[in-house]
């Protein structure tokens, strides 16, 4: 029996959340899947790769920023980047919702207020035109998830939103959302280490969990990053594509380890 793995990484004395996702896809979308992101006491490490994909499953040509930096919060995401048949667009709604808050976690709240209505209607109209590819991509599997890190009150926070259809009693009923939240520091990371991954391989899952703990004591988190990364691109090289961008932040700032120059 196949084991989710959603379930499947509170077992080590360091807690890591991993998640293992597919874009969500459908008429004419834009998404993307391979981060890693890490937070320890010391710091924050993310990384990314840079392909978008189209419907279709069409790579976009140009290189994609997958981390930024949005009105003074940095984000990443993986999934339903945007919709044009509904005008979802992730990146616009995060800079907008973002707007006139100074704390990261009020940034955080204001995102969850306003992604809700814009994303349920991008997937009815996906549920509606490609219903077979909503249920694969869709319901299977998360179709979105955003990531929230920076340095609040002197403390480095790492925040994931990952969002899940809830099927409907109706075939017509409206699209419910449910929202997994995970914070640290916080309930979901006592000792202050936490892991995503996000990626179409459960093996590289499994792996990622199992040398979690030794790499972090080593402080080898930049590192074991980038690897992870590399081991998506190297097995898939249609859906995902170099360079790979790396950020680490700590109480004393941010840090472009390697970023693409339009990403800077």
């Amino acid at each position: 029996m196949r084991r989710n793995p959603l379930l499947s990484l509170v077992i080590l004395p360091l807690f890591v959340f991993g998640t293992y996702v597919a874009p969500c896809e459908g008429a004419d979308t834009a998404s993307g899947t391979a981060i890693v992101a890490i937070r320890t006491p010391e710091m924050i490490v993310v990384a990314a790769d840079s392909r978008a994909i189209h419907k279709k499953d069409e790579p976009d040509p140009k290189p994609f920023c997958k981390i930024r930096k949005v009105n003074d919060a940095f984000v990443t995401a993986y999934g339903l980047y945007d919709e044009t048949g509904t005008g979802f667009d992730l990146w616009s709604i995060i800079w907008f919702s973002t707007i006139g808050h100074t704390k990261l976690s009020d940034k955080i709240r204001s995102f969850e207020v306003h992604v809700e209505a814009p994303l349920k209607s991008a997937l009815e109209r996906i549920r509606k035109e490609e219903p077979s590819e909503f249920k694969k991509r869709c319901i299977e599997r998360p179709p979105l998830g955003v990531m929230f890190f920076g340095v609040e009150d002197e403390t480095l926070k790492l925040v994931s939103c990952q969002y899940r259809v809830l099927l409907p009693l109706l075939s017509e009923s409206p699209i419910g959302l449910m929202t997994t939240r995970r914070d640290c520091p916080g309930l979901d990371c006592l000792d202050g280490n936490i892991g995503f991954l996000a990626t179409h391989s459960e093996s590289d899952l499994d792996e990622f969990r199992s040398s979690f703990n030794s790499e972090v004591r080593k402080g080898n988190v930049v590192d074991f990053a980038r690897k992870f990364i590399q081991m998506a691109i190297d097995k898939d090289s249609v859906t995902f594509g170099p360079p790979i961008d790396i950020i680490s932040v700590t109480k004393d700032g941010a840090n472009w380890v390697q970023v693409k120059e339009e990403c800077q």
